[in-house]
């Protein structure tokens, strides 16, 4: 059992939750218009239990964010209830700024995210090297976690 101590989640344990748990994603919004718009989301999903729920309420409670409680689907292999939590935009911004310095394994993808981010505040025209820059970005999560986003950890690469 899972004992919090303090109001505050530390950000090594959070940094731990999500190189184990947790995932960091780019979605493409507006497809089909010239400009497509991107959106980094920052997510935790864990079996529903009293301790995962006291967490990421915690968690929503320090840094906003949303929780949910998805429904099993007929094709999951699981059947157990989970808890899902959920963070984009400026409260996303805080939450990296925090980990950063702790993450191991999914590194590369927060730095990918903190520039997307830091990059994709809404602009009516936007240069098409930005285009370029957040299309590479969007294609690069896609390959990272797609293939294995723990590439750094394995090559002994640590930036603590």
């Amino acid at each position: 059992m899972i004992k919090i101590r303090s109001e505050i989640i530390n950000p090594a344990y959070l940094a731990g939750l999500l190189d184990s748990d947790g995932s960091l994603s780019v979605t493409k919004l507006h497809k089909n218009r010239t400009t497509p718009n991107y959106r980094a989301i920052f997510q935790i999903q864990w079996k529903k239990t009293k301790e995962a729920e006291t967490i990421l309420k915690q968690l929503k409670k320090q840094y906003n964010g949303t929780i949910c409680y998805p429904k099993i689907q007929e094709t999951s292999l699981s059947k157990n209830p989970t808890i899902k939590y959920c963070c984009t935009g400026f409260n996303l911004d805080k939450l990296l700024s925090d980990i950063e310095p702790f993450v191991l394994l999914k590194y590369e993808q927060l730095k990918l995210v903190q520039k997307l981010r830091r990059t994709s505040y809404r602009r009516k025209n936007k240069s098409q090297v930005l285009k370029n820059m957040h299309q590479y970005i969007f294609d690069r999560m896609q390959f990272i976690n797609k293939n294995g986003g723990c590439r750094r950890f394995a090559e002994g690469i640590y930036y603590v």
